[in-house]
């Protein structure tokens, strides 16, 4: 465990979550190509 201050930790959660919710989008957008496409997937 890393010891840090309450600023470092809260951006560290923000950027965490972001990049969590960017990839989910992603799979979501490239799950609609490919059901327009009738790509199966």
């Amino acid at each position: 465990m890393i010891e840090t201050d309450a600023r470092t930790a809260e951006m560290s959660k923000l950027m965490e979550n972001t990049y969590r919710d960017v990839n989910i989008a992603l799979a979501n957008e490239l799950t609609k190509i490919c059901n327009n496409l009738n790509i199966m997937y």
